[in-house]
């Protein structure tokens, strides 16, 4: 008994640590034989990479609260459920319709699998379900959004993927903490972008992408 629940707790280690090296992004193997392998790896959990590496330190509240829209930033818009958020394009490393995706067993609802997207394998997050406001929809305006920050790469399933751009003129950055939004976004909200039109949540992607629940995605 103890020995089964042993091995048990070792293979959910190792498939946490696969799946965050799937995070991290690796290249798109290159034949039937590399493929073959990468799924036993998927199947296993044990990463291959020597070189990988382990997500950076979370980033201080200080770090965040210092953040200002800058006069050029550029946006990427998106839709979440009924929320509309943002986050600078100097993170968004490319988006996709939504394509095939592996299933992987034995983690959080809210990862729906590994894809291979542009010759890198991501983990993909419904970020409706990961912010607790349901399940994202299949639909012609469902995309993949692939962030990267440092080393990390990983995707994340919307809505919509409005527009990217900067601040336009009859629209304004509030600073002020911002209340009307899910619990679970809340600490990573560095403000928001306002018009008569539309409001628009900032998110700090850095903070976001390596918060420690979004690297604790096993069931138990």
């Amino acid at each position: 008994m103890n020995s089964d629940g042993n091995t048990s707790g070792d293979r959910s280690e190792m498939l946490q640590e696969a799946l965050r090296a799937f995070g991290n992004g690796r290249s798109l193997p290159q034949n039937s034989s590399e493929l073959s392998a990468l799924l036993q790896q998927q199947a296993t959990g044990i990463p291959d990479d020597a070189n990988y590496q382990r997500s950076p330190v979370l980033p201080s509240s200080a770090q965040a609260n210092s953040w200002a829209v800058q006069q050029d930033e550029i946006f990427v818009f998106v839709r979440v459920g009924s929320i509309e958020l943002a986050w600078p394009t100097k993170y968004l490393r490319w988006v996709e319709s939504l394509k095939d995706i592996t299933v992987v067993p034995n983690v959080a609802p809210w990862i729906i699998g590994v894809a291979y997207l542009q010759g890198v394998i991501t983990s993909v997050v419904d970020m409706q379900l990961f912010l607790g406001l349901g399940t994202t929809q299949n639909s012609q305006s469902t995309r993949i959004v692939v962030t990267q920050v440092q080393n990390m790469v990983m995707s994340f399933l919307v809505d919509e993927v409005l527009q990217t751009r900067p601040l336009q003129p009859d629209e304004k950055f509030l600073s002020d903490r911002i209340t009307s939004c899910p619990d679970l976004l809340q600490p990573f909200v560095l403000g928001a972008i306002a018009s008569p039109q539309h409001t628009a949540l900032i998110i700090d992607i850095e903070r976001f992408l390596f918060q420690e629940r979004l690297h604790h995605f096993l069931l138990n």
